[in-house]
């Protein structure tokens, strides 16, 4: 832990090395996140790039075993045309491309049932999340907005629209500026200092108000990993 640098009681600190070491500090703190929920939390990659068949162990798996002996047993009797071993051969190839059909078929299903069975061994777990995940569809984006279709434009069409919502109430320049100048010497202010003091009370406090689930959208840090954490990240977090 940077203790010189969290000792600082500068509050508008512009210390470069400052910057530096609370960076390096914050990263660690997500790399120690990351570390532990790889080997504490259960996680799984996405259908389509696993390319993995709900029930495929269950259901294919052993027929496909059976298939491939006999389709061994088969090539090593010299490919017979006719035979008992050439009928296994064909019975079991067809029984195993038969449950492939069956388990592609029937997927939703074969999920379905998964899941009501770890909701029933694992209480813990959050019906309706579970539901969510399993009906939610993904949102397209709309590449046409208000007639515009090019990321330049949009964004630009963005800008103005928000530009004038903000805008769109009239203030007084000398008063605005006042109220700013009065903020700023109240967070100089050593004296007020203790009001922007947190503690591990407060972030366990914001911690337990945390969405499960929630990613950060950019470095692959998850709300779950900071709500399952232990008791000291709270503390390096405050």
């Amino acid at each position: 832990m940077p203790s010189e640098v969290l000792l600082c009681k500068n509050m508008l600190c512009d210390d470069v090395n400052h910057a530096r070491a609370l960076n390096s500090y914050a990263d660690s703190i997500t790399q120690a996140c990351f570390f532990s929920a790889k080997h504490t939390m259960p996680h799984t990659c996405s259908r389509q790039q696993s390319q993995r068949i709900p029930g495929w162990s269950e259901q294919v798996q052993p027929l496909r075993d059976k298939s491939l002996f006999w389709h061994n047993m088969w090539v090593d009797c010299g490919r017979p045309r006719s035979g008992a071993v050439f009928d296994c051969m064909r019975a079991s190839r067809s029984a195993y491309h038969y449950a492939i059909k069956k388990v592609k078929r029937d997927e939703e299903h074969i999920v379905s049932e998964r899941i009501a069975v770890s909701l029933l061994n694992n209480r813990d777990r959050d019906f309706w999340s579970e539901i969510k995940r399993i009906t939610a569809e993904s949102v397209g984006i709309s590449k046409n907005v208000d007639g515009v279709s090019d990321s330049s434009s949009i964004s630009k069409l963005f800008y103005n629209k928000y530009q004038k919502i903000y805008s769109c109430v009239s203030y007084n320049e000398h008063e605005m500026q006042h109220i700013k100048d009065e903020i700023s010497s109240q967070i100089v202010s050593e004296n007020q200092l203790d009001v922007y003091r947190f503690t591990t009370c407060d972030v366990k406090a914001a911690v337990h108000r945390l969405k499960p689930h929630k990613s950060d959208g950019a470095g692959g840090l998850s709300s779950d990993f900071i709500i399952n954490a232990g008791d000291d990240c709270p503390v390096h977090c405050c």
